[in-house]
């Protein structure tokens, strides 16, 4: 079973640039961190949105001595340039993290996020998932969705602004015999994708 990290990250839905505005909306890209680098994390543009697919940034523990053994510590680090169209400012944000891990009564994880929207810093309560509870993919626990909005970001017209985002999910169970962890971002199921689905919305300027 492959596990994963996804991220949607909408703008604030009052503020929609019109389509066919998106060419040159997203510059060059920086990933980095322990589990993430410009190889194994890749970018695809739908329109005015950008998915970010990660293909290693994850929690492997399963019951057996194989896998990431008895604590895992994962970092990833993602940056990205939006520029509006012309004649627009970005003015709000939304980011929606959406996931699913599994786990053994023996075992905890917590995922920890800081992300910045241009000088926007936010440092939202971890997710975490506390020992002694028994977490099975068919459990409504299974899955997790966080929503944080940022509204009014840069009333610079036509000015650009940098997205960035740090997270850290760490791991950890008593014996790799018996106890296991297994996941991270986006919903559970028999094969994950891994992605962060970046979507600003613009406010035409004055």
């Amino acid at each position: 079973m492959l596990l994963a990290l996804g991220v949607l990250v909408t703008g604030m839905q009052a503020f929609a640039a019109p389509m066919g505005v998106d060419r040159g909306m997203w510059g060059d890209y920086i990933a980095g961190g322990t589990s993430c680098n410009n190889s194994n994390v890749g970018v695809i543009q739908n329109g005015n949105s950008l998915s970010v697919l990660f293909d290693e940034f994850l929690v492997n523990m399963p019951q057996s001595a194989h896998g990431e053994g008895a604590s895992v510590r994962k970092t990833c680090n993602f940056r990205i340039t939006m520029t509006p169209p012309n004649g627009f400012y970005l003015a709000g944000f939304r980011q929606v993290y959406s996931g699913g891990l599994i786990k053994s009564a023996r075992s905890s994880a917590r995922l920890d996020i800081r992300y910045n929207v241009g000088s926007v810093i936010g440092r939202p309560l971890p997710v975490v998932w506390h020992e002694g509870q028994v977490i099975r993919p068919e459990d409504n626990a299974s899955s997790f969705t966080r929503t944080y909005d940022n509204g009014l970001l840069v009333a610079n017209c036509n000015g650009s602004t940098i997205y960035g985002i740090n997270m850290t999910l760490a791991a950890t169970r008593r014996n790799t015999s018996t106890e296991f962890v297994v996941g991270g971002l986006e919903s559970v199921d028999a094969d994950f994708v891994q992605r962060l689905v970046l979507i600003p919305e613009y406010r035409l300027c004055r």
